[in-house]
């Protein structure tokens, strides 16, 4: 455990809650007065892969099990992992789906993306700091 660094488990924790929130509810529906809940249908997916993608580099790279050079910082990868799923939950909160007679309200998924976002986004900007 002392090859982690903070960013490393900041990245690693905000990876997880990501995959986590793509699998559970982003809307609560409302179809003339009965209930139900859905996915984060459409781009949802994608947070799933970009959250699992930071988890798996970052512990590739721990373990020392690749040895890739990058042309640029490690950081910038969860800087654009963590951003363009934030900019995804983002987008999906404000157009939401619905249809006549069809409401949905923003369930629990869509707010833990957002944080998942926020901590790979995090933990991108401090892996930027140790390697300067």
């Amino acid at each position: 455990m002392e090859r982690f660094e903070v960013s490393d488990w900041v990245v690693g924790g905000g990876g997880l809650v990501l995959v986590i929130a793509s699998i559970l509810p982003w809307y609560s529906w409302n179809v003339m007065g009965m209930g139900g809940g859905g996915s984060g249908a459409g781009f949802g997916w994608l947070c799933f892969v970009l959250g699992l993608g930071a988890v798996v580099w970052m512990a590739l790279n721990v373990f020392e099990v690749i040895n890739v050079e990058l042309p640029f910082p490690q950081g910038i990868l969860y800087l654009g992992a963590g951003g363009l799923s934030a900019l995804i939950a983002v987008l999906r909160l404000l157009f939401r789906p619905g249809a006549l007679g069809v409401t949905a309200s923003p369930h629990i998924g869509i707010f833990l993306a957002l944080v998942g976002a926020a901590a790979v986004i995090a933990g991108g900007v401090m892996k930027l700091r140790e390697e300067a």
